[in-house]
């Protein structure tokens, strides 16, 4: 039998259409493919790359204000904000309710950090991302979204139930995700991002 340990060769594995390489997992010294054939989120929970942000019990926010959220990306990994979920208390205020998504912010304050969770909630993989709200904000860069919510239900911004919308933020970049309340009440609503690092 030979000997075939000098023969072997490093490969790539593409998708369908070559348009990209399939990720790799590392965990120790052993490497996973991370395939997901069903093009669900399950890969990136159970590998620890899944995160949240949540308001956890409901807001309020005045008249003419908003609630800001800041992300500001790390330096390596590729960061996909999907599955925007805001829910905004039915009422019979004139006017309406926004989520908006900014890129590119600047701010003279961070904030208060918020916490982010990881939907493994057995994994000890960190983020590379951070968050924190009520920043302040000296320019809002460029506005990628600007979505009106509903104020009797609950609006998907980024339904991946129906869709594989998502956007990949760019690295060492801030952006602002913000619930604008344009009506001439107050408005009690409740939020949930989801984020996953890196391409599965």
């Amino acid at each position: 039998m030979s000997d075939i340990t000098d023969k072997t060769q490093d490969v790539n594995i593409w998708n369908d259409d070559y348009t990209k390489k399939v990720s790799v997992i590392t965990d120790g010294a052993i490497e996973r493919l991370a395939v997901d054939s069903s093009g669900n989120t399950s890969s990136a929970v159970q590998a620890g790359n899944a995160f949240f942000l949540t308001s956890g019990n409901p807001l309020t926010v005045a008249s003419g204000s908003n609630y800001d959220v800041m992300i500001v990306t790390g330096t390596t990994k590729e960061i996909h904000l999907k599955d925007i979920s805001v829910n905004v208390l039915k009422n019979a205020a004139s006017g309406n309710t926004q989520f908006q998504l900014f890129e590119n912010i600047t701010v003279s304050a961070n904030g208060t950090a918020l916490t982010v969770f990881n939907n493994n909630r057995m994994s000890s993989m960190a983020a590379d991302f951070v968050s924190y709200y009520s920043p302040t904000v000296t320019g809002t860069g460029t506005q990628l979204l600007g979505y009106l919510t509903h104020n009797d239900w609950e609006t998907y911004i980024a339904p991946s139930y129906t869709n594989t919308w998502e956007i990949i933020l760019k690295t060492n970049a801030k952006y602002l995700l913000r619930f604008y309340n344009n009506t001439n009440q107050s408005n009690t609503f409740t939020y949930l991002y989801w984020l996953f690092q890196d391409a599965i």
